[in-house]
């Protein structure tokens, strides 16, 4: 077999490459209305977890499957984050700008819903698209999950969150990572920790997600 047969490794490695690029650019094109980036992520990681088992091919098509069969549960899901993101960003600004009696208690309550909150987003866009669930059962797990899986959880985080680390500490790093963020940053981070999810998920006993029939 040689190098460059259509087969051949490098010619594989290229078309999975290429499958990652074409799914970058769909989760951000379905992302942009904001009210539908819950079922672009949980699309993007259906793409993914297909990757794993060998069933990556048509990433377009699978993609846009995903999203359409999962666009009502998964944007309810993202608007019960977003809503609670936004009254944590507004609990944040009264603490940070204003006294008050018992404010140390009221910052540890705080951190403490901080440390339920992320890892629960984390978690909860794959366990939408690995599993078969209501929209309670899937936050309920997605919250149990997170904890149960913190040291995870926090790898997890730090790979999705990775360009806002350099937004906080260097700015300049920051946008020069975003043309690689725009091509391929968002599904390439989806791809590794999917290999981590898979694992986890795995171990569980609730039933899987039926695959969608291939067309």
């Amino acid at each position: 077999m040689h190098l460059f047969d259509y087969d051949g490794p490098l010619m594989r490695a290229l078309i999975y490459i290429g499958e990652l690029i074409l799914l970058n650019l769909l989760f951000l094109l379905c992302c942009l209305p904001i009210v539908t980036i819950g079922a672009s992520v949980t699309a993007m990681y259906v793409v993914t977890f297909h990757n794993l088992d060998g069933k990556g091919s048509h990433a377009c098509r699978q993609f846009l499957t995903a999203f359409r069969a999962n666009f009502k549960q998964a944007t309810l899901e993202w608007l019960v984050m977003l809503l609670a993101a936004v009254l944590l960003y507004v609990d944040f600004c009264i603490i940070t700008q204003t006294d008050f009696a018992g404010k140390a208690a009221v910052e540890i309550v705080f951190v403490c819903v901080l440390t339920l909150f992320f890892p629960t987003l984390v978690f909860l866009f794959p366990i939408q698209a690995y599993f078969e669930n209501t929209v309670p059962r899937t936050l309920k797990n997605a919250v149990a999950l997170g904890l149960a899986k913190f040291p995870q959880s926090i790898l997890l985080l730090l790979l999705n969150g990775f360009p806002l680390i350099f937004l906080y500490f260097n700015i300049t790093v920051f946008f020069r990572l975003l043309p690689f963020w725009a091509i391929i940053g968002f599904s390439g981070t989806a791809q590794i920790g999917t290999y981590l999810f898979r694992r986890i998920f795995r171990k569980l006993t609730t039933v899987r997600k039926p695959e969608e029939p291939t067309q």
